[in-house]
């Protein structure tokens, strides 16, 4: 028996991007359309990229940390308060929108 295989699109740019197909292959029945569907699994060998020149650097409220070499380098921002006061003004704010629009609700109401 022979069967015509309709490879799609997408399969040739698999190829051409270097996937090579494995041996593992599925052949199934579908009956509702009368044909034959063939699943065929591609694989490519891939290499795992470590760049060299990558610091970790770790932020925080009151410092930054980093590595160079073998010493770890600690940076004192103090920014705990600016952030602290930030955080404090913006509840207040939010507790001030919020009577308003009780109050609007209340003038809408009546």
């Amino acid at each position: 028996m022979h069967i015509d295989l309709e490879p799609s699109k997408e399969f040739y740019e698999l190829l051409a991007r270097g996937f090579m197909p494995t041996s593992h292959a599925k052949i199934k029945l579908d009956r509702r359309s009368r044909r034959v569907v063939f699943h065929l699994s591609l694989e490519k060998e891939i290499e795992i990229y470590r760049p060299g020149n990558i610091k970790p650097v770790d932020v925080n409220e009151n410092s930054v940390a980093t590595l160079y070499e073998a010493f770890s380098i600690i940076l004192e921002t103090d920014l705990a308060e600016t952030t602290l006061g930030y955080s404090h003004r913006k509840e207040s704010i939010r507790g001030e929108m919020d009577l308003m629009s009780k109050k609007l609700g209340r003038l809408w109401e009546a």
